[in-house]
């Protein structure tokens, strides 16, 4: 790849990796995060060559992926000028062209977590600003129905929280850790969340399974058979103080775990090589 991004997209569909958007990191200045961007590469595990393809309708980062019925959508996130997306956009391999979908509810979102579900579109916590001392923390779920293009209504997440991850997993949909307030206060410091809740579809309600080893934020997340990997992140705990004296000292992780649908327990994986937070992971069969 001729950039290095971090909290970007990645998405596998008909034989072929995506690798979507994200912010641009430039080793000149290692303390700006930097910019959204809306470049696409895709990847033929086949042939081991990348390609570029159409760019996305916006640039995004911290924005939330997912794929349905052959088709990659790219849910709301930050734009180039770190403001707030609300728009939905679609990407038909077939055509090679991205399209509008809807508008999110209620406003643009960042940092949601995203899957589809039952045939529904899930957007799930976020937050409302790019600005860190008033991020607005959200803990409502959005649902589009994809077939019927209409939203439906879900209960809301038991605490407000952004960056964690869902995905569905044995028939399960479940949202993994994530990032939110000390006490679910609205301007008290953040902190990372070990909480895992599975969604009980027919009751509607957010049902509490095992806890995360490590309580973790801007994690990879993928799914093989009836396991859910989360790789990476960061942890703080919203209380330690940094070098300067500051609240909400956090670090980068290498660790890997795996939590087993069937046992409903977490098991210990082989770390990686490097710490990294901000990544994307997906399984490729």
């Amino acid at each position: 790849l001729n950039e290095y991004t971090h909290h970007l997209g990645v998405a596998y569909v008909n034989g072929r990796l995506y690798v979507i958007g994200g912010a641009v990191y430039h080793f000149q200045h290692p303390d700006v995060l930097g910019g959204a961007t809306n470049t696409v590469y895709t990847y033929n595990p086949d042939t081991e060559d990348w390609d570029q393809v159409a760019p996305m309708l916006e640039a995004r980062a911290y924005f939330g992926v997912t794929t349905f019925a052959g088709m990659i959508y790219c849910v709301g996130g930050e734009d180039a000028a770190k403001g707030n997306l609300d728009t939905i956009e679609r990407y038909d391999p077939e055509t090679g062209r991205w399209s509008y979908v809807v508008r999110l509810q209620n406003g643009g979102r960042i940092g949601s977590a995203v899957t589809v579900y039952r045939g529904e579109l899930y957007i799930v916590g976020g937050y409302m600003s790019a600005n860190v001392k008033n991020m607005n923390m959200l803990d409502t779920v959005q649902c589009y129905n994809l077939l019927l293009q209409r939203w439906e209504t879900r209960a809301s997440l038991p605490e407000s929280r952004c960056h964690s991850q869902l995905v569905v997993a044995s028939g399960n949909m479940y949202l993994l850790g994530g990032r939110g307030r000390i006490d679910n206060g609205e301007n008290g410091p953040v902190r990372s969340l070990p909480s895992v809740h599975r969604y009980n579809y027919h009751m509607d309600i957010w049902e509490r399974v095992a806890n995360m080893r490590i309580p973790r934020h801007d994690a990879g997340c993928a799914v093989v058979g009836g396991k859910i990997y989360i790789i990476g992140g960061m942890v703080c705990d919203g209380q330690s103080k940094d070098k300067t004296g500051g609240i909400d000292n956090t670090m980068c992780l290498d660790s890997v775990e795996c939590y087993n649908t069937e046992t409903g327990r977490w098991e210990d994986c082989a770390p990686m090589q490097y710490k990294a937070a901000g990544l994307s992971a997906c399984a490729v069969p």
